[in-house]
């Protein structure tokens, strides 16, 4: 079955082990249409929310289905052209400390555009994962593989920008 919507008739991308694509990009997903954000509870960039309480005072009341909660940790190093420079991440606070009960399931390397929103991941919009074993998230496990595939996106352009490395987490699920 395929995970992309504007494109059901594509293969799953992910291969032999991936369960799910935990990927911050929305190419493989998205958040539903029919959320209620608050104005106070965004963070600055790319309408996330400033904490777990936040993103769930939006979802409505009776809400039909079933919701995860996830939450990114930018890395500090912007890779533009295989260069590293800071990131500077003061603009997406005030963002709340995670809370307990949250597992981590790996790390992206995620493209920037307009120094405020999500571009694409290579690895899951791009079939980039030739270049490392993904796990069944779809996402590397540790900072230093994601970094290494940040720097080559950002001179190889498969998604044309900078990139930055992400560290994804999820709420645990409840039997999980």
């Amino acid at each position: 079955m395929s995970p992309y919507p504007d494109h059901p008739d594509l293969p799953w991308p992910g291969g032999d082990g991936v369960d799910e694509i935990g990927s911050v990009t929305a190419c493989g997903g998205r958040r539903p249409d029919d959320l209620t954000p608050h104005e106070d509870t965004f963070c600055g960039f790319d309408g996330g929310f400033v904490s777990p309480a936040a993103a769930g005072r939006a979802v409505p009341p009776g809400y039909p289905t079933a919701i995860d909660l996830y939450a990114y940790a930018v890395g500090p190093v912007l890779y533009v052209g295989g260069k590293e420079e800071p990131l500077d991440v003061d603009p997406w606070a005030p963002v709340e400390p995670l809370p307990g009960g949250f597992e981590r399931l790996g790390y992206d390397a995620v493209g920037i555009s307009n120094a405020n929103s999500w571009g694409c991941s290579p690895l899951a919009c791009n079939g980039q994962t030739y270049l490392a074993r993904v796990n069944r998230y779809f996402l590397v496990d540790t900072e230093a593989e994601a970094a290494a595939l940040a720097r080559r996106f950002s001179v190889e352009q498969p998604e044309p920008g900078d990139y930055c490395v992400v560290e994804v987490w999820r709420a645990a699920r409840d039997g999980s």
